[in-house]
Protein backbone atom coordinates (compact mmCIF):
# COMPACT_ATOMS: atom_id res chain seq x y z
CA UNK A 1 0.00 0.00 0.00
CA UNK A 2 1.24 3.76 -0.32
CA UNK A 3 0.52 6.21 2.03
CA UNK A 4 0.97 10.14 1.77
CA UNK A 5 1.15 12.85 5.19
CA UNK A 6 0.04 16.38 4.19
CA UNK A 7 0.23 18.59 7.55
CA UNK A 8 -1.56 15.63 9.91
CA UNK A 9 -4.41 14.93 7.27
CA UNK A 10 -3.32 10.99 5.59
CA UNK A 11 -4.11 9.22 2.58
CA UNK A 12 -3.84 5.55 2.42
CA UNK A 13 -4.47 3.88 -0.82
CA UNK A 14 -6.10 0.47 -0.43
CA UNK A 15 -6.84 -2.48 -2.87
CA UNK A 16 -8.70 -5.54 -2.78
CA UNK A 17 -8.05 -8.41 -4.34
CA UNK A 18 -11.15 -9.96 -4.32
CA UNK A 19 -13.09 -7.50 -6.44
CA UNK A 20 -9.63 -6.06 -8.38
CA UNK A 21 -10.10 -2.48 -6.71
CA UNK A 22 -8.62 0.40 -5.39
CA UNK A 23 -9.88 3.42 -2.69
CA UNK A 24 -8.67 5.85 -1.15
CA UNK A 25 -9.00 6.09 3.13
CA UNK A 26 -8.17 9.51 4.32
CA UNK A 27 -8.01 10.49 8.17
CA UNK A 28 -7.46 13.55 10.19
CA UNK A 29 -5.36 13.47 12.93
CA UNK A 30 -4.61 17.76 13.16
CA UNK A 31 -5.66 20.07 15.80
CA UNK A 32 -6.51 23.17 13.09
CA UNK A 33 -9.76 22.63 11.53
CA UNK A 34 -9.33 25.75 9.64
CA UNK A 35 -8.42 24.13 5.85
CA UNK A 36 -10.71 22.01 4.15
CA UNK A 37 -9.01 18.72 2.69
CA UNK A 38 -9.55 15.87 0.44
CA UNK A 39 -8.21 12.42 -0.67
CA UNK A 40 -7.61 11.47 -4.04
CA UNK A 41 -7.01 8.40 -6.31
CA UNK A 42 -6.00 8.83 -9.12
CA UNK A 43 -6.32 5.10 -11.73
CA UNK A 44 -3.71 5.65 -14.92
CA UNK A 45 -3.01 2.82 -17.42
CA UNK A 46 0.29 1.29 -18.35
CA UNK A 47 1.52 4.50 -20.50
CA UNK A 48 0.84 6.60 -17.38
CA UNK A 49 -2.06 8.49 -18.66
CA UNK A 50 -4.58 9.62 -16.04
CA UNK A 51 -8.04 7.96 -16.52
CA UNK A 52 -10.03 8.65 -13.64
CA UNK A 53 -9.80 10.65 -10.06
CA UNK A 54 -12.51 10.58 -7.39
CA UNK A 55 -11.87 12.49 -3.93
CA UNK A 56 -13.32 12.40 -0.51
CA UNK A 57 -13.50 14.85 1.72
CA UNK A 58 -11.24 14.73 4.45
CA UNK A 59 -13.50 15.02 8.06
CA UNK A 60 -12.27 17.00 10.59
CA UNK A 61 -10.94 14.66 13.67
CA UNK A 62 -12.71 11.56 11.65
CA UNK A 63 -11.95 9.07 8.96
CA UNK A 64 -13.95 8.30 5.66
CA UNK A 65 -12.80 6.66 2.25
CA UNK A 66 -13.80 7.21 -1.40
CA UNK A 67 -15.71 4.82 -3.91
CA UNK A 68 -13.87 2.21 -5.62
CA UNK A 69 -12.07 2.19 -8.81
CA UNK A 70 -11.47 -1.17 -10.83
CA UNK A 71 -8.92 -2.95 -12.86
CA UNK A 72 -5.66 -4.90 -11.52
CA UNK A 73 -4.21 -3.94 -14.65
CA UNK A 74 -3.82 0.14 -13.66
CA UNK A 75 -1.67 2.11 -11.65
CA UNK A 76 -3.42 4.01 -8.55
CA UNK A 77 -2.01 6.68 -6.51
CA UNK A 78 -2.98 8.59 -3.49
CA UNK A 79 -3.09 12.38 -2.67
CA UNK A 80 -4.68 14.91 -0.13
CA UNK A 81 -4.71 18.81 -1.52
CA UNK A 82 -6.32 21.65 0.49
CA UNK A 83 -8.74 23.76 -0.42
CA UNK A 84 -7.23 27.38 -1.27
CA UNK A 85 -3.62 25.33 -2.01
CA UNK A 86 -2.53 26.32 1.96
CA UNK A 87 -0.23 23.15 1.51
CA UNK A 88 1.55 22.22 -1.51
CA UNK A 89 -0.01 18.77 -3.11
CA UNK A 90 1.33 15.66 -1.52
CA UNK A 91 0.85 12.39 -3.80
CA UNK A 92 1.88 8.89 -3.14
CA UNK A 93 4.02 7.26 -5.64
CA UNK A 94 2.01 4.74 -8.51
CA UNK A 95 1.13 1.66 -7.16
Amino acid sequence: MRTVTNNERTAELRWSSGCSAAWVRVKDQSSNSIYNSFGYIEKYDSAGKLIRSLSVSIPHNGSDWSNMLGGSTYYYRVCVKFQGNEYPLACSTKF
